[in-house]
């Protein structure tokens, strides 16, 4: 009896996962309360970033960002490369968060806390694009390290 439901429940699993109608999803791990507290903020934070941003205030993007950021370029580089990206595709009519994730370490970046975020936005021309935004702790508050657009 117990043989012959372990065998149901067997075969239901595989032809429930199975089915050629449904992608396969990658299994979902598990985040710590606490980790899952920094991403929220660190969403946060890059929603305001990115909200500055929509409204063509670079400077001010700049102004909020990390001090890695701020070290690596100049508010009139930021701007001048945030204008090229951002202004051809027009206003982004809507922005969907798909991903984000906490790290304590990046490739080619100090240790340190980071979300990486990523969300699919379509732009008034009607072009898909994913934003690619990294926010960090920057002495205790999360600022915007990294973005990137594509």
């Amino acid at each position: 009896m117990k043989k012959t439901l372990f065998l149901i429940l067997f075969s239901l699993l595989i032809l429930t996962s199975c089915s050629s109608n449904k992608e396969v999803q990658k299994p979902v791990q598990a985040v710590s309360a606490i980790d899952q507290y920094k991403i929220n903020a660190a969403i946060t934070a890059a929603e305001v970033w990115l909200d500055l941003s929509d409204q063509k205030l670079y400077d001010q993007c700049y102004d909020v960002s990390a001090t890695l950021l701020q070290n690596t370029v100049t508010k009139e580089s930021l701007s001048e490369s945030l204008k090229n990206a951002r202004e051809p595709l027009g206003a982004l009519s809507k922005r969907t968060l798909i991903a984000a994730e906490y790290f304590e370490v990046l490739p080619g970046a100090p240790s340190g806390e980071y979300v990486v975020i990523q969300y699919s936005s379509y732009s008034e021309s009607n072009s898909n694009v994913i934003e690619t935004i990294t926010p960090m702790l920057n002495d205790g508050v999360w600022k915007v390290s990294g973005y990137y657009i594509r």
